[in-house]
């Protein structure tokens, strides 16, 4: 429908793709930088100090978390329901969009501390928005086969020739 195509080409337009992208490259800083201040998690902050950084942390946490949901339902709406599901890439940006949202609902308990450590996959979303990464990363997917074979019989080749220099020299 008319919506949905006007939607669409706002989402494709090179300046919002650059915001979400400069968005995620933000959520990531954040993210490293929360990991480098509080090491221990929001929770086991000691100090007063601390404790307001946990604070600070949730709050930017929240805000990167509506965005990107926000952006979620907006792309979903804007490629509809199969369109959407079809492409691995939006399976990959629902996977760590829903699992963020989990991370904020739950405030990442300590059961649940692998939930919020997977939100620093949103750094991969970077890749979806520009076709030219999406170019590169294709071509190194590609390579990975041929390379693992190269791989296998690297280790054969080891193999045979370590088997024959026990046997030559098992007497010495």
């Amino acid at each position: 429908s008319y919506y949905h195509m006007l939607a669409r080409n706002i989402l494709n337009h090179s300046a919002v793709r650059s915001f979400f992208a400069l968005a995620i490259m933000a959520a990531f800083a954040v993210d490293a930088c929360e990991s480098q201040l509080l090491p221990l998690g929001r929770s086991d902050a000691g100090s007063q100090h601390d404790a307001a950084l946990g604070r600070i942390f949730h709050w930017l946490e929240l805000a990167f978390t509506v965005l990107f949901g926000l952006e979620l339902v907006w792309t979903i709406f804007s490629y509809w329901f199969w369109e959407f599901f079809s492409d691995m890439w939006n399976i990959f940006d629902f996977a760590v969009v829903v699992t963020s949202i989990i991370s904020v609902l739950t405030d990442g308990g300590a059961n649940l501390s692998s939930v919020r450590m997977a939100r620093v996959l949103r750094v991969l979303r970077v890749i979806k928005a520009f076709q030219s990464l999406r170019k590169i990363v294709a071509a190194i997917t590609m390579a990975l086969w041929p390379m693992l074979s190269a791989l296998v019989i690297c280790c054969i080749a080891i193999s045979v020739f370590t088997i024959l220099g026990v046997n030559a020299y098992a007497t010495r």
